[in-house]
């Protein structure tokens, strides 16, 4: 059941809402024409309502299927019912609150549910995303850039000298220190963009759809506003920023790190605190060409 809800939930909420509206009408349809009583099916578009669309929608649908069950039928309630008075707006409240309850009940299961799922993915010092997550994203990516030919990008940034804040500061001062970078990250970039932590002190952002030029200016900006979040906190690093675009899509997850992490290390071995840019692309199946720049 979970599995076909999360499976509708995929869908837009448009999509969700419209067809809740429709199976409500066809439930309300068959009830009308053969003289049943308020039917237990109607928990169907409630319960897509409230774990897909929201709380607030399913409880809209359960007032107004009870409202209008009680204009245009003097019937009763085709639940277990045996202890319900026989007075109709009592029997109409009973119905109610049964829905509310239950429709309370879905939305904590779906919030603890998305709180799981978030706490899975997510890395707990730095609240950007764990390298599972990032793998996930950028699998994806790589699937969307191979069928429609656009290009994407990853920025790959190592912190220089943090292993002398862990030292002198210990690691309570390090976990200060990529809580700030983590949060700085996902505050200076886009709401298409990924923020990954992949391990100790490095970092990746996926860039979907971002050229060459735009690759570059993402970088340059991040590297100063991260520069200038730590310096106001005193802390003594840089950043070594390796960027990548695929111009084709690599074959593989490993592939695009392994060329991110490359360019990261050119920074590293020309003097740390700056960006390498290299682009990939593979116009032929044979073959790959790469250009840098410093």
């Amino acid at each position: 059941m979970l599995a076909f809800l999360n499976y509708l939930c995929a869908k837009s909420k448009k999509f969700n809402l419209i067809c809740s509206i429709i199976l409500i009408v066809v439930i309300w349809l068959f009830n009308h024409f053969t003289r049943s009583p308020i039917s237990v099916l109607y928990l169907l578009p409630i319960t897509q309502l409230a774990y897909c669309v929201g709380v607030n929608w399913a409880l809209a649908a359960a007032l107004i299927t009870v409202s209008v069950w009680g204009v245009t039928t003097s019937g009763g309630v085709a639940m277990p019912e045996s202890q319900l008075p026989n007075v109709p707006w009592v029997r109409g409240l009973s119905v109610t609150v049964f829905f509310a309850v239950y429709i309370y009940l879905l939305g904590q299961l779906k919030q603890s549910l998305d709180h799981e799922k978030k706490l899975a993915r997510t890395d707990h010092l730095t609240g950007v995303a764990n390298g599972l997550h990032f793998n996930e994203l950028a699998l994806a990516e790589i699937h969307r850039s191979s069928r429609f030919g656009r290009p994407f990008s990853v920025l790959y940034l190592d912190l220089d000298n943090f292993k002398k804040v862990n030292d002198e500061g210990g690691h309570a001062a390090g976990d200060r220190l990529l809580a700030i970078v983590g949060k700085t990250l996902l505050s200076n970039t886009r709401q298409v963009d990924s923020v990954a932590r992949l391990g100790g002190d490095e970092f990746a952002v996926l860039l979907p759809e971002a050229s060459r030029d735009l690759a570059w200016h993402s970088a340059k900006r991040l590297q100063a506003v991260l520069q200038q979040a730590v310096h106001e906190a005193n802390w003594p690093v840089t950043f070594s920023i390796g960027v990548v675009t695929f111009e084709s899509a690599p074959d593989s997850i490993d592939e695009m790190l392994k060329h991110a992490d490359r360019a990261m290390y050119t920074v590293k071995n020309r003097g740390k605190n700056s960006i390498w840019l290299e682009v990939f692309n593979r116009p032929l199946p044979a073959g790959s060409s790469r250009t840098g720049c410093g």
